[in-house]
């Protein structure tokens, strides 16, 4: 079946139609799919699991450069497609933290980092996807031309699905033009306190920064702004965001934005904490008085805390403070689409995998 010798258990196949096979074997079977790249490797799970690793699938199948589109196979690696990426110009802007994750794992994940403020979340780079349901059968959503816009929207709805629905083979994205320069500026206040002050400060800013996180613990907060254009525009909104933050302390990297969006990272043992940007700031301190720091992005209102000491779980602190600032909290053991039990979830789940071919269960989560 394959082109590459894989470890037992594992298939790495080279077209859709060996994707079909293994997952109607599966079906058949009763065993489970498990899409490599698309969970952590050391979460267990309930019944016997073939892994599905789509290395192998991994070819440009159109790239109108002057579309600003590119359509690839899963499998193709997300340095290799900045790299192709790149020669024309264009970018992805999506910030993955590992950057030899598969494009239908980031997909699955909806993997996207710092950069989600200026530049929005996958579901707005997906306008074509090819998918194979839990029946073997091969579905396909969207288009190749950006105003193509007819069907339901499964684009939206596989983006973010975590491998619970149907096992993405390939995809088309719509790109942006590449940056020329950027900056990324880290300002420094004394509390949270003040970072709120900045950040209100900063819904009148003339700036359009592409990046505005934020990280408090004790003693200290810090604002972490990238920008990015032509080098007089970003030296033009580092001026203006220096003067309305009123920080402490600045200072300032040179496209730099690249190296902090790859280090960032997607946290999986972290919960998300999503509050309204306003709310930022409150919900740090309130997280720092139950023992726990945080980072995040300010622009978009998710925070990641994490525990001073190893007393306790940050994750019985973020249902606390979103509980209390009317937000909600989102983790990936206790969360997968797979195991929630919603009306709407288990319709979804019926029609696309109806024989629980990827309905494996997380360790953690609830039944």
């Amino acid at each position: 079946m394959s082109s590459t010798a894989a470890p037992e258990g594992w298939l790495r196949p080279n077209s859709v139609d060996e994707v079909v096979r293994a997952i109607k074997s599966a079906a058949e079977n009763s065993t489970a799919i498990q899409l490599r790249g698309v969970v952590p490797a050391d979460v267990p799970v309930q019944r016997r699991v073939t892994s599905l690793l789509m290395d192998d699938y991994k070819a440009v199948v159109d790239y109108p450069a002057r579309d600003m589109t590119i359509t690839v196979q899963a499998g193709l690696h997300v340095c290799e497609l900045n790299r192709i990426l790149a020669e024309e110009g264009q970018q992805l802007p999506i910030d993955c933290f590992n950057p030899a994750m598969g494009i239908g794992a980031v997909i699955a994940s909806d993997e996207s980092g710092p950069r989600r403020f200026g530049y929005g979340t996958l579901r707005d780079y997906v306008i074509g996807i090819e998918a194979v349901d839990g029946q073997g059968r091969i579905f396909h959503a969207g288009g190749r031309v950006v105003k193509n816009v007819a069907g339901y929207d499964l684009c939206r709805l596989l983006t973010g699905s975590r491998g619970a629905l149907a096992a993405i083979t390939q995809v088309t994205f719509r790109l942006k033009p590449r940056p020329v320069s950027s900056r990324l500026s880290v300002f420094t206040f004394a509390d949270a306190n003040k970072l709120q002050q900045a950040l209100e400060r900063l819904n009148t800013t003339e700036a359009t920064p592409v990046i505005l996180d934020f990280a408090v613990s004790e003693g200290t907060a810090e604002l972490r702004i990238g920008v990015e254009g032509a080098d007089a525009s970003c030296d033009w909104q580092i001026e203006q965001l220096t003067a309305d933050c009123q920080a402490e302390e600045v200072a300032t990297e040179q496209n730099s934005i690249a190296q902090y969006c790859s280090s960032f990272g997607y946290r999986w043992s972290c919960p998300a904490v999503s509050v309204l940007p306003s709310q930022v700031a409150t919900a740090a301190r309130m997280l720092l008085k139950r023992g726990c720091v945080s980072v995040g992005h300010a622009g978009t209102g998710i925070l990641y805390p994490s525990r001073i000491s190893e007393v306790g779980e940050p994750r019985d602190a973020a249902i606390e403070v979103a509980a209390e600032l009317g937000g909600s909290v989102t983790s990936w053991d206790h969360d997968h689409p797979a195991c929630s039990n919603t009306p709407l979830t288990q319709r979804l789940l019926n029609t696309f995998d109806p024989h629980s071919v990827f309905h494996w269960k997380p360790s953690g989560a609830e039944s």
